[in-house]
């Protein structure tokens, strides 16, 4: 619904030297939130097959795999909302895929009951580490207003816990966007509310892979590599 600040975070977990691998199928009502446009000004490849991810994996750390590359025939049945008018289960089943088999699969849900629900799915397919948050329009990206409830998996065990809210003031993601991910990311433009946005959602990621004993230390992991990440503008 608002600008997709969630790639940030996902370049900062790149940074930090996990491979990430963004997978999925973005229809934006809304020009802002398109995921796909902002990939390029990211330097996020796409990729089509299993071969180039890997490629991309090795060469920048991160790729976005669209869900018609990775299985035609879900994205078929995905798109009955648009006869149907509902989503349907496949929306909730597709959250849990995981085509890279990766050791963290970090989801984001819209309806706050559904969290409990991709935690179970989770610890059945033996996931070795999940993370759910609420976030906008569904996606892995926490406001960073608010406190957000945590829902995971490590090791076999189901947990719980809370982040606390980085900002103080309630302001809608979709709502007062200054600037765009890419020019944020350049530092061509401030957005303290966006930057805010971009560092709970990595550091809610961090924390889902490992990093930091809490969702506080994890995040102070993430401003950390928001300060030294690359940027045009002159220190």
């Amino acid at each position: 619904r608002g600008a997709p600040w969630f790639l940030l975070a996902a370049k900062l977990a790149a940074a930090a030297g996990m491979p990430v691998l963004l997978h999925g199928w973005n229809s934006a009502s809304n020009e802002i939130a398109d995921v796909r446009k902002a990939l390029a000004g990211l330097d996020i490849p796409t990729v089509e097959s299993a071969d180039a991810a890997q490629r991309a994996l090795t060469a920048h750390g991160i790729a976005y795999a669209p869900l018609e590359a990775l299985d035609r025939s879900a994205l078929d049945l995905l798109r009955l909302r648009d006869v149907l008018g509902l989503r349907s289960p496949i929306n909730t089943a597709l959250r849990a895929m995981n085509p890279a088999g990766a050791a963290t699969s970090l989801q984001g849900v819209f309806h706050p009951a559904y969290r409990g629900l991709q935690q179970d799915v989770g610890l059945a397919l033996e996931q070795p580490r999940l993370l759910v948050l609420k976030g906008g329009g569904g996606e892995f990206e926490r406001h960073p207003g608010k406190a957000a409830e945590l829902l995971g998996v490590a090791d076999g065990n189901a947990f719980e816990t809370t982040a606390p809210a980085l900002v103080t003031g309630h302001v809608r993601l979709a709502e007062g966007v200054q600037t765009t991910p890419a020019a944020l990311w350049a530092g061509d433009a401030e957005d303290p509310f966006a930057e805010a946005a971009v560092l709970a959602t990595a550091g809610a990621a961090l924390f889902g892979a490992g990093v930091g004993r809490d969702p506080e230390a994890a995040t102070e992991v993430a401003r950390d590599l928001w300060r030294r990440r690359s940027t045009r503008r002159a220190a």
